[in-house]
C-alpha cells in the first residue's frame, strides 16, 4: 500500500463582462459610466481601466467610471480604453473589454454687442458695423432677418451696408434680429435685436422763378 494526500479545489469561472459603446463627450463635461460585470462563481470582483480621459477614474470595487473631463482631455482624444475586471478566486481570473472614448474641446459661445434702435430715410446709404468675438477663437457668420428692403449683412465681417429702397417706409418699423454663429463643435450662436425705423425721403417742393417787376404808382 502507499497513501498520498488529493486536494481538490473548486474550478474558477472567469468573470464576465458587458461591452461598452464607444463614448463622445465634451471637455468639462461631469462623467457618470457604470461598467457592468458578473461571476458565476460568486466572488469578488475587482475593477481597473487604462487610457480613461484626463480627469476621469473608475471605482475599483463598483466599476464606476466618474470624474470631470479636464480642460485640455480634447488633446490626447481620441482615447483608446480598456477595462479589466478580476475576481479573487484560485487561480484569479479575469474579463476585459475596450472601446474608443473621443472628447472634444467644450465650445464657449460668442458674444455679440448690442446695437441701438436705427432711424432712417429712403435712400440713406447705410455702414452700420456689427460687433462680435469668440473667447475660442473660433471663425464666426453673421446673419440677419428682418432688414429694411436694401440692406444686406455680409456672413463675414457682419457689415450691414447698403442703400435703402424708395418704397422701404411701406413696411416700417422693421423688427431686425442679427445672429452671429461660431463654427465650433457643437456650434454655438449669439444674437440681439433692434427696431430700424424707415420714414419716406421728402423731396422738397418746387418753384417757379418770378421776372423782376416794374410798375408805376397807381397801376
Amino acid at each position: 500500500q502507499t497513501s498520498f494526500t488529493w486536494n481538490v479545489s473548486a474550478f474558477n469561472n472567469a468573470p464576465t463582462i458587458n461591452a461598452v459603446s464607444d463614448q463622445t463627450s465634451i471637455t468639462k463635461d461631469v462623467i457618470s459610466l457604470a461598467v457592468s460585470a458578473s461571476d458565476s462563481d460568486d466572488n469578488n470582483l475587482t475593477y481597473s481601466a487604462t487610457g480613461l480621459p484626463t480627469g476621469l477614474s473608475i471605482s475599483s470595487s463598483t466599476g464606476l467610471i466618474s470624474g470631470t473631463l479636464a480642460d485640455d482631455a480634447s488633446d490626447a482624444s481620441p482615447y483608446s480604453v480598456t477595462i479589466t475586471v478580476t475576481d479573487d478566486g484560485d487561480p484569479s481570473k479575469s474579463a476585459q473589454t475596450s472601446f474608443t472614448w473621443n472628447v472634444s474641446a467644450f465650445n464657449n459661445a460668442p458674444t455679440i454687442t448690442s446695437i441701438s434702435d436705427q432711424t432712417s430715410i429712403t435712400k440713406d446709404v447705410i455702414s452700420l458695423s456689427v460687433s462680435a468675438s469668440d473667447s475660442d477663437g473660433d471663425t464666426l457668420t453673421y446673419s440677419a432677418t428682418g432688414l429694411p428692403s436694401g440692406l444686406s449683412i455680409a456672413s463675414s465681417t457682419g457689415l450691414i451696408s447698403g442703400t435703402i429702397a424708395d418704397d422701404a417706409n411701406d413696411s416700417s418699423p422693421y423688427n431686425v434680429t442679427i445672429t452671429v454663429n461660431d463654427d465650433g463643435d457643437p456650434t454655438k450662436s449669439a444674437q440681439t435685436s433692434l427696431t430700424w425705423n424707415v420714414a419716406a425721403f421728402n423731396n422738397a417742393p418746387t418753384i417757379t422763378s418770378i421776372s423782376d417787376q416794374t410798375d408805376t404808382a397807381k397801376d
